[in-house]
């Protein structure tokens, strides 16, 4: 996780304060059908995410491709969760506007909106997530606009 948050968010998610890191989890979820699921705790400024992805499955015996397609789409799962913590951690306001370190419901109802609960300003980065993986990192990763 830590080399994704430096290549894809400059570190901002795994090199924050002691204590208050993103932390990982791979581990079943209870959801059936859900690859990933991003959790807040706390208030600003002493606000940490948790990110939990599925565990990859895949038969000792099942082929190289099957593996390898497993493998970048917990991948993608991850990147997925990881900009949904990047929203939570920075979509806070400061300037005494909304009061003291209150969330700004602007940001993030931007970024819940829609069916699925990812806007516009989640599509839109997560476009340039996937075309900058594809552009720097010559890999696809799916980070599931298409069924956001």
């Amino acid at each position: 996780m830590r080399i994704f948050d430096d290549l894809f968010f400059s570190g901002s998610l795994t090199r924050r304060k002691p204590h208050r890191e993103t932390a990982l989890f791979v581990r079943p979820l209870t959801k059936v059908g859900l690859l990933g699921l991003t959790t807040t705790e706390g208030s600003y400024p002493d606000i940490y995410a948790e990110i939990t992805i599925t565990s990859i499955f895949v038969p000792l015996d099942g082929s190289r491709r099957a593996r390898q397609a497993e493998f970048r789409q917990r991948l993608g799962t991850l990147l997925h969760e990881m900009l949904h913590a990047y929203f939570e951690l920075r979509c806070y306001c400061t300037c005494g506007n909304y009061g003291d370190g209150l969330r700004r419901a602007g940001c993030l109802g931007l970024e819940r909106i829609g069916v699925t609960g990812h806007g516009q300003c989640w599509l839109l980065a997560a476009l340039a997530l996937e075309d900058f993986a594809e552009a720097e990192l010559k890999s696809e990763f799916d980070l599931g606009r298409a069924h956001a």
